[in-house]
């Protein structure tokens, strides 16, 4: 069941964020790089009270719920993280980026996280697709999300924005950024339709 975040939901949602945030520090291990490569990962651990204040105040921040166990969440807001004059961006589009930060209806696509042990289920597609219902009443008209594409790849993550009919819109040129040596970033677009 899909449904509205709520405080009582933080341990469950920290839990998720906790198991699969990236540990910088374990990245020698060819082992460990190659799983969460494979698995998908976050950047950051988020402290409780942002995680909590996200689920306040974002536009959507919603739980897939199977018996009573959160085991998955998706989080939309609308914000921007690429400067608009930096030359460390390259956009394949100048229409894609224009919406991006100059339109209204552009939102952005923070998180969508499944459990390990509940992937491969369509929980995250109902996940989306629950979303960009909400979003398509609202007026939303583009979504955004931002993948990790090096030092390492987020392997499972664009998987699942190529597979959702998201498109490339521009990529991050190597920068250290998060702990990481030469980090980069593609930004994905959907239309809403």
């Amino acid at each position: 069941m899909i449904r509205k975040a709520t405080p009582d939901d933080l341990e469950s949602i920290y839990s998720l964020y906790k198991a699969n945030s990236l540990d910088i520090t374990n990245l020698v291990d060819p082992t460990y790089a190659t799983k969460i490569q494979r698995d998908g990962f976050l950047l950051d651990l988020e402290e409780k009270s942002d995680i909590l204040e996200r689920i306040q105040t974002n536009t959507i921040f919603n739980v897939y719920e199977l018996e009573g166990n959160v085991v998955g969440f998706i989080n939309i807001n609308k914000e921007i993280y690429f400067p608009e004059d930096s030359d460390n961006i390259i956009w394949f589009d100048n229409d894609l980026k224009n919406k991006y930060y100059h339109r209204d209806s552009s939102i952005t696509l923070h998180e969508i996280l499944i459990s390990q042990t509940h992937k491969e289920q369509g929980i995250g597609k109902q996940l989306l697709e629950n979303s960009l219902q909400i979003l398509k009443e609202m007026d939303y008209t583009d979504l955004f999300s931002i993948v990790v594409f090096a030092p390492l790849t987020n392997c499972a993550s664009v998987l699942f924005h190529a597979k959702n009919g998201f498109e490339r819109a521009c990529v991050s040129m190597p920068t250290d950024l998060f702990g990481l040596k030469n980090y980069q970033s593609v930004l994905f677009h959907l239309q809403i339709k």
